[in-house]
């Protein structure tokens, strides 16, 4: 399941995408999170990635970012913790409607004769009562800048899976956001009274029910298992039903959903403190001749992925805002930097190792590339010594006792020469026809929420 939400960014809104999942990153249009990497990636053939010999018009979209942490586990439920919710005073604004609209898209829903209004804050429901389910559904823990977690919560005979989001820049415990879905299963929930919109027992509906109080749904689904309707007004907002084929199309799954932020939500205080992570880092004394270290020299100074943009920007870069995202990184969050330095410039994408919003700057280059028709000389070296403008021979005499591989292209246009551990974390020359260094590639880009135990530091 995945779903675009509208995110809040210190009063300017971006679109993001979630993926459902225990723990789930909220990635800008697109994103991998698990943390996947954000750096522009193209092929390398046969199977190395790196970006194309021209810079996109359109910049690519990230694949999401999918970190599990919240193990949920509805099946085992052991005796509730009470750590699961931290010892602090719980403060509710919520109003409670006066009855239950007949609106399926008011994102109401009756639960033992209380009424619940997406959005809500997790702290309006622990103030009416509810609690985690299971040690698994732990509130207190922290949940990244535009993440979100599956958690379950219970009271009385009622029991639902709700979607808890973190909207701020700066990471917050799951009790400090906000709940922006709400799961009801019929199995869970045959004591509770949950009444939808048009009065609708959760426990008995079916097909018609749904057309006489909402008319027709947006979408169905019918397969020789499954089938499914959705009242949708947008892919942010919607409500789905599960029918169960072997019980007379009965409805045995409601999912509300409704991803915005709460109008009265307070955006955190951004800081310019440098974050430890980047403080941690250690700049190379000689390039090693392990591909695996990423340690190059570019323009007589030495650099090991992941680096802080700092690192440039101290020796002399700088960055060209014109062509860079705002300055303003969310926590686990990526951007776009362009570095100049003597007329040479190129971009990549950066990402945020804190779990705290910050400062491009403090952010994290794990990807460099030169091409030849983006400069006729560049003082590059990498590992084994070769140089940006060696030929393929050189290149192989210096690069193979390391490990690297030769490939030829298939049109015999020439080949690539690389070392590959992933599709994050390589490094590929480029031989053109002729014999030439066309391009090198250099990549190291850890899942962001790794970023810090890759560069020596425990968060």
């Amino acid at each position: 399941m995945k779903k675009k939400v509208l995110t809040l960014l210190l009063g300017s809104t971006m679109i993001l995408s979630l993926i459902a999942c225990n723990l789930v990153k909220l990635p800008k249009l697109g994103g991998k999170d698990d943390d996947s990497k954000n750096v522009a990636v193209v092929d390398v053939e046969p199977d190395v990635d790196v970006e194309p010999d021209v810079e996109p018009d359109v910049e690519p979209d990230v694949e999401p970012d999918v970190d599990p942490v919240v193990d949920v586990e509805p099946d085992v439920e052991p005796d509730v913790d009470p750590g699961l919710v931290p010892d602090v005073p719980i403060v509710s604004g919520y109003s409670e409607p006066s009855e239950l609209s007949n609106d399926i898209y008011s994102y109401q829903m009756s639960i033992d004769g209380t009424i619940y209004q997406l959005p809500m804050y997790v702290t309006d429901f622990l103030a009416m009562g509810w609690t985690p389910a299971s040690k698994y559904d732990d509130l207190s823990v922290e949940l990244g800048s535009n993440y979100y977690g599956s958690f379950n919560l219970k009271k009385g005979d009622a029991k639902i899976c709700v979607q808890i989001c973190n909207w701020d820049i700066n990471s917050r415990t799951a009790y400090e956001c906000v709940v922006n879905s709400i799961e009801v299963w019929n199995n869970d929930n045959k004591n509770a009274e949950i009444i939808l919109p048009g009065n609708l027992n959760v426990n008995s509906i079916y097909p018609e029910d749904l057309e006489n109080a909402y008319g027709y749904p947006s979408s169905e689904t019918d397969t020789e298992y499954a089938a499914s309707c959705t009242y949708s007004e947008d892919y942010d907002n919607e409500i789905k039903f599960n029918f169960d084929k072997d019980d007379d199309m009965k409805v045995f799954k409601v999912t509300m959903e409704h991803f915005v932020v709460p109008e009265d939500f307070v955006v955190g205080e951004f800081s310019d403190e440098v974050p430890p992570v980047v403080l941690a880092y250690t700049a190379p004394t000689e390039i090693s001749d392990d591909p695996a270290d990423c340690t190059f020299e570019l323009m007589g100074k030495l650099y090991k992925f992941p680096c802080p943009v700092s690192e440039f920007t101290n020796d002399g870069w700088e960055i060209v805002e014109s062509k860079s995202w705002d300055d303003l990184v969310e926590g686990y969050g990526y951007a776009k930097v362009t570095l100049r330095k003597n007329n040479f410039e190129f971009w990549t994408y950066v990402d945020n190792y804190h779990k705290d919003a910050t400062s491009l700057e403090n952010c994290f280059v794990n990807e460099f590339e030169v091409q030849d028709y983006s400069t006729k000389k560049l003082d590059l070296k990498i590992c084994g010594g070769a140089e940006f403008m060696m030929t393929k021979d050189e290149v192989m005499n210096r690069l193979q006792p390391l490990g690297f591989q030769w490939e030829e292209k298939e049109n015999g246009l020439g080949g690539y020469i690389y070392w590959k551990e992933d599709n994050d974390h390589y490094i590929a020359v480029n031989i053109d026809k002729e014999g030439k260094v066309q391009d090198i590639n250099i990549k190291y880009a850890p899942r962001r929420r790794d970023g810090a135990k890759v560069v020596g530091l425990e968060e």
